[in-house]
């Protein structure tokens, strides 16, 4: 897959101690599928699953782990046939300045947006106690899709003084603001 990677630095007054900088980049999940056909093979038929449900009448000790262990033929884990490979888009601006004192004034935006990244949704499920809607419909089991997306934007401050011997000290502030589903 190609993951295209873009950056460049510019002073835009020569001989000036302000540098611009910024980058972009596409980010891809390559490990998606190996990850899933590893936890898939440990489903049916391939593997023999239980499933334990502790209650007060069903407790879990360590000398009885697996009381009343019903088979469980569905397995534990499902995947959209149609799962596709997520991204992440990830870029920056920033602007650096030399200030007096041996001083440095760093202010950088980064921003990120992602697409259809993996979610895990809990089907046919319904609150402790409550009623089950559809006895006959399979649950118990986590199903991952690839419907998610994500947002980040941040807005970060940093002030830096070099030391002698190579030492430094800086503050630094993150303003940032995350969505996702």
């Amino acid at each position: 897959a190609v993951q295209p990677r873009i950056g460049f630095a510019w002073r835009p007054i020569p001989a000036s101690p302000l540098t611009i900088r910024a980058g972009f980049g596409v980010y891809r999940n390559t490990g998606l599928y190996t990850a899933l056909a590893t936890v898939l093979s440990q489903q049916p038929p391939f593997s023999r699953t239980a499933m334990v449900e502790r209650s007060e009448t069903n407790p879990i000790t360590i000398a009885n782990g697996f009381p009343d262990a019903s088979e469980d033929a569905v397995g534990s884990f499902a995947v959209d046939p149609d799962i596709r490979v997520g991204y992440v888009r990830s870029w920056q601006v920033s602007a650096v300045r030399d200030l007096p004192f041996s001083m440095q004034a760093t202010a950088t935006y980064l921003g990120s947006h992602g697409r259809r990244l993996l979610q895990q949704i809990l089907p046919n499920s319904f609150p402790p106690g409550g009623v089950d809607p559809c006895p006959d419909c399979p649950s118990g089991f986590v199903y991952v899709a690839s419907g998610g997306r994500s947002s980040r934007h941040a807005l970060q401050v940093q002030l830096r003084r070099r030391l002698a011997g190579s030492l430094a000290a800086s503050v630094q502030y993150t303003l940032a603001q995350a969505l996702d589903d």
